[in-house]
């Protein structure tokens, strides 16, 4: 799985473990660190021992073993070709639109072209609404004025 914003990593990486559970596949957090032609390639804007250690906090929350792999790169798309092999399910959790693709949504496409399978894991589903039941009565009780 890749790692992108910190709440599509934890819904991921909850996906990830259903899976993993039910195939006892093994699961590895991919993060991608793009550090941007100014700076040397050792030096991406954000310290990679912090990423790592936020990624690891995140992990170590599952039910099941998650490996931590941290790549420095120039550009994360091709990085992530080299990375991944052909035919990997890769799980990326991230914001899903209609009318204009996400960042999550592009990356999960152009990882298709290039024979990956993706699962992409929705994280902007709408809060359930309340039953009758969890409604305080004060606030069911109607007063016509």
């Amino acid at each position: 799985m890749i790692a992108t914003s910190a709440a599509a990593t934890r819904a991921a990486l909850a996906a990830a473990a259903e899976f993993a559970r039910g195939l006892g596949a093994r699961v590895t957090l991919v993060a991608a660190a793009v550090a941007p032609y100014p700076l040397p390639l050792e030096k991406p804007p954000v310290d990679p021992a912090f990423t790592r250690r936020a990624l690891a906090a995140l992990a170590a929350g599952q039910c099941i073993e998650v490996a931590v792999e941290m790549h420095l790169c120039r550009d994360r798309r091709e990085a992530l070709r080299q990375i991944l092999k052909p035919e990997s399910i890769v799980i990326l959790g991230g914001r899903r639109r209609w009318w204009w693709p996400t960042a999550e949504q592009r990356l999960a496409s152009h990882l298709r072209r290039i024979c990956r399978h993706v699962i992409l894991v929705p994280t902007n589903r709408p809060a359930p609404l309340p039953s009758p039941a969890q409604i305080p009565a004060e606030e069911l009780s109607y007063h016509a004025e």
